[in-house]
């Protein structure tokens, strides 16, 4: 009787530091939290984060990159409390290859702020997928 309180008892610790370990511990994206950054990408510019102060970005989330005016989203997942996820620059194609979905969010905790998006085109862009 003693052997299985004690099996019970590890099992419930067991659970117990499961349930009060964060999400971010357990994802298997890489990513521990939303970032505070957007992305923007365009053909002349590359890469670089989306703020104000528009440093290069040195490191990409996994599943996007880039080839001239087409960037390519291959099961990307990407979350940030910036108000803009992505943004590409005019004439930007962006592709989703088939059998592949990727999320953008944008989670703006500022309560000024009336519009947050995933993804936005700073002048014409196109969305295109083989599927």
């Amino acid at each position: 009787m003693k052997k299985i309180r004690r099996v019970i008892s590890y099992i419930l610790t067991a659970a117990i530091a499961c349930a009060l370990m964060p999400a971010a511990v357990l994802a298997d994206n890489g990513q521990s939290a939303a970032v505070d950054y957007g992305i923007y990408y365009d053909a002349e510019k590359g890469f670089c984060k989306y703020t104000p102060e528009s440093e290069p970005l040195t490191e990409l989330p996994e599943g996007m990159s880039a080839d001239g005016n087409t960037l390519t989203l291959s099961n990307v997942t990407f979350e940030t409390t910036f108000s803009v996820a992505l943004a590409v620059g005019d004439g930007v194609t962006v592709y989703v290859p088939e059998n592949t979905s990727s999320t953008l969010t944008a989670v703006n905790g500022d309560p000024e702020e009336k519009y947050v998006y995933g993804l936005e085109f700073a002048g014409k862009g196109v969305i295109r997928s083989d599927g």
